[in-house]
Formats: structure tokens, sequence, C-alpha cells
């Protein structure tokens, strides 16, 4: 039995794991100061309309009610995660002693072909489902683009939204699982199980929980933090989460929009109605699929969630991994 060598990389570089816990702190508190790039807009508003703005302060997740171009609000709280993102590396580097590939992947070079590859299929799954639902119901999805305004938001999304992704995987099932496995090494399914509750707990104020219902987000979001979670414990690795993750998000962004949603962008189309629990159904179909693509063939790949992880040295970069000989 070999160790998970993503995980393994939890046991390189500093070896204090009061620096872990305050490698976990710092990021999350430049993440939050980050959000200090919204009150731009804010304090405009109260300038110039301080009625609007004590109406905008009741409701913060309306962003509409601050008046100002929403790619331009979208730029800004994108900023929140590329604040975190700095931050990562810089805790990893200068706290922790380690390379920031090592927060991302267990294999010596980053695997950007599974990253994008992983995003193209998530974003093909969502795409033939929302035409099998037009064909079903055309009344479903309205045509809502603006040209000239889509073509200015595309780049910018195509930019930001995969960095903003990658700072939620990276924090979130790189940095805090791997601070976790070290509380229990033998016992990968807990870090597993924590960061998906964070993860779920991270969208509670999201404009979807208000719309749709608490219960039936949080089961959402946690049952999808937790299936990229899964991949990246099977995967040894944060490619395919990463791929998946912004595949969804650009998806919903710049494409097909819904109601609710916590960003209205200039995207293509818009759902006129949400049916979530059967959203939910499908999101799970699009699990299996992927799983059967990415890990179907291998022998018992589900053990990664059970295996020991050694608190032994690291593997030399030159061993294969436990399942995949991409490198």
């Amino acid at each position: 039995m070999r160790p998970n060598r993503f995980l393994e990389n939890a046991w390189k570089g500093a070896e204090n794991p009061i620096l872990q816990v305050a490698a976990i702190c710092v990021t999350w508190i430049a993440w939050m100061v980050g959000g200090s790039f919204l009150l731009i807009p804010v304090l405009l508003l109260m300038v110039r309309d301080p009625d609007a703005a004590q109406e905008y302060l009741k409701d913060p997740t309306n962003f509409k009610l601050l008046q100002m171009d929403m790619i331009l609000i979208f730029v800004l709280i994108m900023c929140q995660f590329l604040v975190g993102l700095g931050a990562i590396a810089v805790t990893e580097k200068v706290l922790l002693k380690k390379k920031f590939l090592w927060v991302a992947s267990g294999f010596k070079r980053y695997r950007w072909g599974r990253m994008m590859g992983a995003m193209a299929l998530w974003m093909s799954f969502m795409g033939i489902y929302q035409v099998i639902t037009y064909i079903i119901d055309p009344s479903t999805v309205t045509m809502t683009v603006d040209v000239s305004r889509f073509l200015m938001f595309l780049p910018v999304a195509l930019v930001l939204v995969p960095l903003q992704s990658a700072y939620e995987e990276l924090a979130i099932r790189g940095q805090m699982m791997q601070g976790l496995i070290r509380l229990g090494p033998r016992k990968p399914y807990l870090p597993l199980l924590l960061t998906s509750m964070v993860f779920a707990l991270l969208h509670g104020m999201n404009k979807e929980v208000q719309e749709y219902g608490f219960g039936l987000m949080m089961a959402h979001y946690f049952t999808f933090g937790l299936v990229l979670g899964i991949f990246a414990l099977l995967d040894e690795g944060l490619e395919i989460s990463i791929g998946i993750h912004a595949g969804n998000n650009i998806f919903s962004l710049c494409l097909v929009s819904y109601p609710g949603s916590s960003l209205q962008t200039p995207a293509l189309m818009q759902q006129n109605s949400m049916t979530e629990s059967t959203d939910f159904i499908v999101m799970l179909g699009f699990v299996l699929l992927t799983y059967a693509i990415y890990f179907g063939w291998r022998d018992k790949p589900w053990r990664a969630l059970f295996d020991n992880v050694s608190t032994s040295p690291a593997l030399p970069d030159d061993e294969p991994p436990i399942f995949d000989p991409e490198v």
C-alpha cells in the first residue's frame, strides 16, 4: 500500500502544525480583506444616492442596487479571489516552506490538459442537458444576449472565473485538506467531509439559498464539494476539481444564467425557471459519467478515500503515482 501523493504533500516543508493553521488563517483573512474592493461602488453610491445605498446595505446580495455596470462589479468581486490566491502563494512559500505546486497537485508538473479536459467535459454535459430541456419545453429559456456586452464580458470571465475557482479549490481542498490530514493521517475521509461542509457553508450567503431554500441548496453545495474532494483524492491532485468547478461557473455566468443567481451577468441566455431538485439529480448523473470516464477503468480507485496516508518522507518525484501514469 502506498500513500496518496497529493495528501503526502502535507508532510513536506515546515513540520510545525501551528504554521499550517496560521497559513490557513492568513489565507482566509486575506480573502476577506480582498472583499473590500466591493466597498468602492458602495461608497460612490453613498455619495451619489444615500437612500439607494441604505437599500443596498439591507440586501448586499442584490448588486443591481449599486447602480454600476455589472461587468465592473464582477471584476471587483473577482479581485477578492485574486487576493486570496496571492495569499496562498505567499503562505505556502514563506510560512510552510513549500512549492506552490504542492498545494495543487501530487505530480511534478501541474496537469493543464487534465484541468482543461475536465472543464470542457463538464460544460459539454451542461450544454447537452440545456439542449434537451429546451427541446422538451422551449419556454424554459429566453435569448437575452446583448452581443456587444457579451463580447466584452466573455474574455473577462474566461480569465477571472478559473482563477476564482482555483482559489476555492486550493484554499479548501488543497491547503485546508492537507492541514487537516495531519490531524488524522489514517483517515483521509475526515478532511474530505469537513472541507465539504466548509465549502457548503461558504456558499450559505448566496442569493440562491434564499431563492430556492436552505436545505436543498446546502445539500447541493455539500454534494458538489464532496464530489470535487473525492476526485481530488482519486486523481491525487486538484486539476480535475478546478476544471469542473471553473466549467460549471463559466457556463452559468456566460452561457445560461438563471433566476436568483447571485451575479446577473450578460449571458447568452436566461432560464425562465429553475427546478433545483431535478437539476440536483442531473448533477449526480454528470458525476457518475465523469467518474466512469476518468476512473472507471481503474482497479478499486475508491480505496484512495480510506487508505493510510504515510507520515514518512515524501515520495521521490520520479516514483510513479498510485493510479495515473500521467505526469
